[in-house]
């Protein structure tokens, strides 16, 4: 059997478009006996309340129509197709199987998620095995992503549900399952879905197709990656990441095992070149707009945008005050003359002492050196909404995620913009990062990254002057709040316990801060947003 696999890009909303994509990849497939797509690829995943509107259900009985149709070209060829099913006022997440102008099968998703970024319960019914049809007089199985993730082989979303679709092959002897799928990029996902496949695969002794869907949505990152495991359990094929790919596996004749990878810093560098990328064309833009600061973290957002985007759509703009250094300003510079962005430098100073008179007499509390430090966050916000205004250039936002977790932001300063790339990063992280771009040659600036952090909105300011080593910070802030570990068990762990009580008090006081965030590009199991869901008021 032949099995070309579409790991394509979609854009939300965009029926007619995705239906296109669909029906050109049906029209240039080579010889083939089935081409399955990705999970609700003519509507595009999550489409969230899009799916309760009347014109989208129109529309995607259109498209399905006009995909019968195309099949009549190809009548020997399975489609197997993830869109919404409509039935009265029932919504199912379903895949058609279509051969030659005729849906011959058809399976609904039958465990929604309900957690973190997933809000299919929201939308959808559960839908109920439909059994397994034939293809070449081979028994083939389809199954709809968290479907094959309610099992035995993963006990903690196993328990969510009542029932475990992929135990419904107990019975059955197949030899093909088919898994179409949204399933977001996070640190080390792909690693626990290669083990996943293996264990089905190796258990039912079935080939095991899994097709992805790749690209990203607003914070949302799908990194592809579609995997072919043969009925030993052993993995044949992997499509790259972070890309569209089609293309054809025969399983009768696959290729030699390819082993399980490590996670990498090289895999959060590539989904968040593709999250500026499809934020910024999906947006209708072509152009961004930044601050650069001379840091570590500016430096790193501006060399991710020019790769996603080109450096002739980025612009960085370096606003000195007078607590800026000099090898600030020169290490702005230089990064952008390196990387081939345009700089350019606009001075506060004289707005920042403006600000000072209007304040005087208004401001006079103990707290007038908070004051002024934000205010000249926000001064340099204005300037950048300014050309984002006057260009259409979207504002990225530089802050990294213990930045965000501290407090040690300003909102509507730093903190203003249409999505945040390294929101997602420890700060220590970010110098992962930055050593990652560096592999080759140098990008950013030595200088850049030996240096103290410094956000030099005072004389000689540094960050450990109010916040501990980052490495130490970072990992109490990851056990807390992506572990989710108690304060007890982290203090149980070695760390101090004044530390750890400052820490988290301090995290809680600056949770009405993230709330007011752009969206944050999301690359771990617990991004602040949607998949962190807290009151900014709350008695913990």
């Amino acid at each position: 059997m032949f099995v070309t696999i579409a790991q394509i890009n979609t854009k939300i909303g965009n029926i007619t478009n995705n239906t296109y994509s669909v029906i050109k990849t049906i029209f240039n497939s080579p010889k083939t006996d089935v081409l399955i797509f990705p999970e609700l690829v003519l509507l595009g995943y999550p489409a969230y309340d899009l799916i309760e509107r009347d014109d989208i259900k129109i529309e995607l009985k259109r498209s399905l129509q006009d995909i019968c149709k195309a099949s009549k070209l190809k009548p020997k060829l399975n489609i197997i197709i993830g869109t919404v099913r409509y039935d009265k006022s029932k919504k199912f997440n379903a895949l058609y199987v279509i051969k030659n102008g005729h849906i011959i099968h058809t399976q609904d998703k039958q465990c929604l998620p309900n957690y973190d970024v997933f809000q299919d319960k929201r939308h959808f019914e559960p839908g109920t095995w439909s059994g397994v049809f034939e293809i070449n007089g081979k028994k083939c199985a389809l199954f709809v992503c968290e479907d094959l993730w309610a099992n035995e082989f993963c006990p903690s979303i196993n328990a969510l549900y009542n029932v475990s679709p992929i135990s419904q092959l107990d019975q059955e002897n197949v030899d093909v399952i088919f898994c179409t799928s949204a399933s977001p990029f996070e640190y080390g996902k792909h690693q626990k879905r290669y083990k996943l496949l293996e264990s089905i695969s190796k258990k039912f002794e079935a080939d095991m197709v899994f097709v992805n869907g790749v690209g990203a949505h607003d914070d949302i990152i799908f990194d592809g990656q579609s995997m072919v495991f043969s009925e030993e359990g052993k993995c044949r094929f992997i499509a790259d990441g972070f890309k569209e790919i089609v293309q054809t596996v025969d399983l009768n004749k696959m290729n030699a095992m390819l082993p399980l990878s490590k996670p990498s810093i090289e895999d959060i560098y590539h989904a968040l070149v593709m999250g500026i990328k499809d934020y910024v064309s999906k947006s209708g833009s072509t152009r961004v707009v930044l601050g650069l600061s001379g840091g570590i973290d500016s430096a790193v957002t501006a060399c991710l945008a020019v790769d996603a985007l080109g450096a002739e759509n980025v612009l960085g703009v370096t606003m000195p005050s007078q607590f800026s250094s000099k090898g600030s300003v020169l290490d702005s510079e230089e990064l952008a003359r390196i990387n081939g962005l345009r700089c350019i430098e606009k001075s506060i100073e004289m707005v920042h002492n403006a600000y000072r008179g209007l304040f005087e007499g208004v401001v006079t509390s103990h707290n007038s050196g908070i004051v002024d430090e934000n205010i000249q966050s926000r001064i340099r916000t204005n300037i950048l909404m300014a050309i984002s205004n006057d260009t259409g250039a979207l504002i990225l936002s530089t802050g990294n995620k213990t930045e965000l977790a501290m407090g040690y932001s300003t909102l509507y300063g730093d903190m203003s913009g249409a999505i945040s790339v390294l929101g997602d990063l420890w700060k220590t992280s970010v110098y992962a990062l930055a050593h990652f771009i560096n592999r080759n040659s140098i990008r950013i600036p030595n200088s850049t990254i030996t240096k103290a952090p410094s956000a030099e909105l005072r004389p000689n300011q540094k960050d450990q002057d109010t916040l501990p080593s980052y490495k130490i910070l970072d990992e109490i802030c990851d056990r807390y709040i992506v572990a989710q570990q108690s304060k007890s068990v982290i203090i149980k762990a070695g760390f101090d316990e004044t530390l750890v009580e400052w820490i988290i008090n301090r995290f809680h006081q600056n949770e009405y801060k993230r709330f007011q965030s752009p969206p944050i590009l999301r690359v771990s199991k617990k991004a602040f947003g949607p998949s962190r869901l807290y009151k900014c008021i709350t008695d913990r």
